[in-house]
């Protein structure tokens, strides 16, 4: 099942009882609900008998403790849900910072520092020497890690997903939230090619043959490599 936007890749969790395959209800990832800090996880549950209607809110959310069973689902703690089902969140930091060369001479520059968050975890960085323009950069960023194909919330289960990089068949090794980037894996007899500007003999052997690192938003991954 697909969701409009950002939430396209959530997918139902069908559990036992009213949460069957031929039930009522279904399940959904579990969503936050609360302050940073104070957050308490809540079940997100879909009325397929509403879902189709555009008079009455077809999801419900329902306090998730300990002692919640599948299978006995009270309807009148059921709560109508109009939240985030992903929370996303940007930090930005400006300060300055001294340049030091022995060749033109020290400066003292500005730069902004901005980190993107998707459900609390950094998922991606960027930098710009303008406030206005790091915003301007984020909000871009923002929207293309929202119709990505990587699950950002869910980045631990697309560690070892099958991609194409430019003609490279590989697959993610590693994800670096913090700075945005990816470790990718050449696959068995594979290998990264040099870009066209490297010269081996000015830049020395190229050392990115079996694993490279790239951006997280790099338009030259495939990511429906089946």
């Amino acid at each position: 099942m697909k969701l409009p936007g950002n939430e396209r890749d959530y997918e139902p969790r069908l559990g036992k009882g009213r949460l069957g395959e031929n039930a009522r209800y279904t399940e959904w990832d579990p969503v936050t609900v609360g302050r940073p800090g104070r957050e308490q996880e809540y079940r997100l549950l879909n009325d397929r008998q509403e879902c189709h209607s555009y008079s009455s809110n077809s999801e419900y959310a329902i306090w998730n403790p300990e002692r919640f069973d599948p299978d006995k689902v009270d309807e009148k703690h059921l709560m109508p849900f109009d939240g985030f089902r992903v929370l996303w969140d940007i930090q930005i930091e400006s300060y300055n910072y001294l340049k030091e060369s022995h060749l033109s001479g020290d400066e003292v520059r500005r730069m902004v520092d901005c980190t993107l968050l998707c459900n609390r975890e950094p998922v991606y960085l960027l930098s710009r020497r303008e406030v206005h323009w790091t915003l301007i950069a984020a909000h871009e960023a923002l929207l293309k890690l929202q119709e990505l194909p990587f699950r950002c919330w869910k980045w631990r289960e697309e560690i070892g997903r099958k991609v194409d990089y430019e003609k490279t068949p590989c697959k993610v090794q590693t994800f670096y939230g913090d700075q945005g980037a990816l470790i990718l894996e050449a696959g068995p007899e594979a290998k990264f090619i040099p870009p066209v500007y490297h010269e081996s003999d000015i830049d020395g052997e190229w050392e990115w043959e079996d694993t490279i690192k790239v951006d997280l938003l790099d338009p030259k991954i495939w990511w429906f490599r089946d």
